[in-house]
């Protein structure tokens, strides 16, 4: 077998936390083609993603959903090729239905009524009439990563699969999925550097 072929059941989570459904990264140079003869290189950066389940209970009441976005300013040092990754607030949250208490919105600003109906699979089909809550920030305490994006700590990571340069990963988007009859999944997009 190639070495490019590698079995799934074989990917090294070393020590990353909990049951990972999926991993996933994506990342580029900045290139600038100055002239015919020079190319000014920037950063490196990429994005980890990262699907696992939530908990290890079978979700038995109505779906929910929770997500927060967190706005890091990127700056660049070119006198050290560094790339500096500033927090700059708790993020834009949001939460409907029923997640089970793993994720709870720090300060909620609004709220109101979503409904979510179709009868593509026929009139006994189910649909769902809740309230949504958007706000800021988002404390969330299921697995396998919990955190806060209250503080800039609290979304600072180990690199578990060791991608770009072995540093830190920063938090950088999040969403939980809860569905009736199914282990609630979270999704996690961090950003890194290399």
């Amino acid at each position: 077998m190639a070495d490019c072929c590698k079995l799934v059941g074989d990917f090294p989570v070393g020590s990353a936390p909990g049951c990972i459904i999926s991993v996933s990264t994506n990342s580029s140079t900045e290139l600038n083609r100055i002239c015919e003869s020079f190319t000014a290189q920037g950063p490196t950066t990429g994005t980890l993603n990262m699907s696992a389940y939530a908990s290890t209970t079978i979700h038995e009441g109505c779906p929910g959903r929770a997500s927060v976005s967190i706005p890091w300013v990127r700056r660049y040092d070119c006198d050290n090729d560094e790339v500096h990754f500033i927090f700059s607030g708790k993020g834009r949250s949001s939460l409907s239905g029923d997640v089970d208490n793993l994720a709870r919105i720090d300060e909620v600003i609004n709220s109101y009524k979503i409904v979510n109906a179709s009868a593509a699979g026929g009139p006994a089909a189910l649909y769902t009439d809740e309230t949504q809550y958007d706000g800021y920030g988002l404390i969330y305490s299921g697995g396998p990563v919990s955190f806060s994006t209250s503080e800039d700590g609290q979304v600072t990571f180990q690199n578990w699969f060791g991608v770009g340069d072995g540093s830190e990963l920063l938090l950088q988007s999040f969403n939980l999925t809860v569905e009736p009859g199914n282990y609630p999944v979270a999704n996690y997009s961090f950003v890194f550097t290399a």
